[in-house]
């Protein structure tokens, strides 16, 4: 399956929603799905 994440800011930066969106990314990966944010 495939998840789209849309977000207005996403590391480099830095901020609560970047870390949020980087993590939740990450852990979708290890259950096996491909992300694109």
């Amino acid at each position: 399956m495939k998840i789209l994440i849309a977000t207005g800011i996403f590391p480099p930066e830095i901020g609560g929603p970047a870390t949020y969106t980087e993590k939740l990314a990450q852990e979708l990966k290890n259950r096996g799905f491909e992300t694109g944010v």
